[in-house]
């Protein structure tokens, strides 16, 4: 897995100044205040888990699915993010997450070092590395997986060649940590396994010993969490579950938006690279690379995913296509003192820039791209309303940290942690499908107090027009009826 390339000079200067323009890249994309409709959920389901001393395992926050068992893969991970907000507010949330993010791009770092010699290649893989992966740099838990990933692939190629079995045991509790923060340590066992089959392929079957038992605990490890084996039940189910799918714009394929370019770009360059760089073709890199290319393309929500899983063959081959592009360049051609000092002077006028724009939106937390029904929250609370509200998906979360006991909902951000398909399908069709009349089934068959509607919700014309249902409050980004029945309490 070494690499064979030798490192280039670039003039000092030069190189400086493309470090600092990498640096700043990291820090605009990195540095991304738009909060996520789900961390409101799990803030509060971290201070539930902590108020309680215990884990909910039966569901006491929506009346559609009410003491249905709940299996919450991301429960540590909650209780981390609600103490940090706890103890410092927006500002800790904030600098959490530029701490997990700073150890993603420390451990993406090593390893791009460790495949690379080249200056100019390492700095062209950073750049690369930090466009794709910053989709998924978010106020969520699965900050904690790419983290993991990342620390699961250096043990890999820097402690385990070395120290194999003390490697391994060191594996075994990173996985048990990582099995109760998110589920994606799926993806780790996948990646430990592949490596372990590769080098077992060289050395030879016939070389296994009693001692090579030990290469099972990082799996039996990830068994040391509240539910057990039915955590992999859960995270088989979800990764099958047709509603995500259809619905969830993350779970969707990749549709050559705006934001996924950079993916398929960077995709499309590593897949030249891996057939024309000339360099060796490893099995597990090569495995890791298929798949995560298909992750990728399957789903928008793995993109980030790609450029971690397949780092080592992104590396390995980009600067193996670089040095052939540019080998006869640097045999052939030099730059004067003049052109190399203008050009890093222009580059470190770009980095002021790049700083500027991760700047300007300063360091408060923001809504502007999923708007919350802030307004209409507010009247129920001021209100003191009780009762059962219907809303949108992406809403239960903030109602939940607002609202709770007070009102239970249709539905929140755990989806298929508790809610059956019958309710998660009910609760799209209500957004998506509920004209001529379904709505109104909808609310009746789960016995619904209020809703919560979003202006875009085609069975709103219906709605506001039914005499069953009244309108009480609204906002430009939602918009509250109330069953006539329903009296304030």
């Amino acid at each position: 897995m070494e690499n064979n390339a030798s490192p280039n000079d670039l003039p000092r200067v030069f190189f400086y100044s493309l470090v600092f323009l990498t640096l700043a890249i990291f820090f605009k994309l990195f540095n991304q205040m738009d909060v996520d409709y789900d961390l409101w959920l799990h803030i509060f389901m971290g201070k539930q888990s902590l108020l309680k001393g215990d884990l909910q395992r039966l569901d006491i926050y929506s009346f559609t699915n009410y003491g249905a068992a709940v299996i919450n893969h991301e429960w540590l991970s909650q209780i981390i993010w609600a103490k940090v907000f706890d103890f410092s507010g927006e500002t800790g949330i904030i600098a959490f997450r530029w701490l997990l993010s700073l150890l993603i791009i420390f451990f993406a770092t090593k390893l791009i070092c460790f495949k690379i010699n080249d200056k100019l290649s390492r700095i062209i893989v950073l750049i690369s590395f930090a466009v794709v992966v910053s989709r998924g740099i978010s106020f969520r838990m699965h900050m904690f997986s790419y983290l993991f990933l990342l620390m699961v692939l250096y043990l890999i190629y820097f402690c385990l060649p070395q120290r194999k079995y003390l490697t391994v045991i060191l594996l075994s509790f990173l996985f048990a940590l990582w099995a109760n923060l998110h589920g994606a340590f799926v993806l780790g066992l996948f990646i430990y396994f592949i490596y372990f089959l590769e080098e077992k392929l060289k050395s030879g079957w016939q070389q296994l010993t009693w001692r090579d038992a030990i290469i099972v605990f990082p799996l039996l490890a990830t068994l040391i969490n509240p539910y057990g084996i039915k955590l992999w039940f859960y995270i088989i189910g979800e990764l099958l579950n047709p509603i995500s799918n259809k619905y969830i714009t993350e779970w969707q394929r990749f549709d050559f938006s705006s934001r996924e370019i950079p993916f398929f770009l960077v995709l499309l360059v590593t897949w030249m690279a891996f057939f024309t760089g000339g360099r060796k073709k490893h099995i597990s890199e090569t495995v890791m690379l298929v798949v995560a290319s298909v992750m990728g393309l399957s789903s928008v929500r793995h993109t980030p995913l790609f450029v971690i899983l397949a780092l080592p063959a992104v590396a390995l081959h980009l600067e193996g296509a670089m040095i052939k592009i540019t080998k006869t360049d640097r045999e052939s051609k030099t730059i004067s003192s003049v052109g190399v000092i203008s050009v890093s002077v222009l580059l470190f006028l770009f980095s002021l820039f790049f700083f500027y724009l991760g700047l300007k939106d300063g360091w408060n937390l923001q809504t502007r791209k999923d708007p919350l029904p802030v307004k209409t929250v507010s009247y129920l609370q001021n209100n003191n309303i009780a009762g059962n509200l219907w809303l949108p998906l992406h809403w239960g979360g903030y109602a939940l940290y607002h609202l709770y006991p007070s009102i239970k909902v249709s539905i929140d951000g755990r989806w298929a942690m508790t809610y059956t398909h019958e309710v998660m399908q009910d609760n799209m069709d209500f957004s998506y499908n509920g004209t001529s009349g379904k709505w109104k089934q909808i609310l009746n068959k789960y016995s619904a107090d209020y809703v919560l509607a979003e202006p875009s919700n085609p069975a709103l014309p219906e709605m506001i027009k039914d005499t069953d249902w009244e309108l009480i409050a609204k906002d430009n980004d939602s918009l509250l009826f109330r069953k006539r029945k329903v009296h304030w309490k």
